[in-house]
């Protein structure tokens, strides 16, 4: 997939499984000696070289982004704001 291409340092692939037959062959070899590869967490499907993940690469475990209001509209109680449907209690 991106055999050859030199220029990247980071991928992020949130794969749980990997079952097809030579899906990942290649599909990193050519590319930056150093990155950063974020994989789900607790994924142990990913091997190492160019056929999984880089050697001499970071492996960091995918944490969901949480932006305070980025996606969701807020309740207002008082003159505290929290997200509606969040999983936090008020203070």
């Amino acid at each position: 997939m991106f055999d050859g291409c030199g220029n990247i340092n980071a991928v992020t692939c949130l794969a749980t499984t990997i079952t097809g037959s030579n899906c990942t062959t290649d599909w990193l070899n050519g590319v930056d000696n150093s990155g950063t590869f974020t994989k789900a967490e607790g994924a142990s499907c990913w091997s190492s070289g160019s056929n999984g993940i880089p050697y001499g690469w970071t492996v960091n475990e995918y944490q969901p982004e949480y932006r305070y209001g980025s996606y969701c509209h807020h309740v207002l109680q008082g003159n505290q704001t929290r997200p509606a449907g969040a999983n936090s209690v008020w203070p």
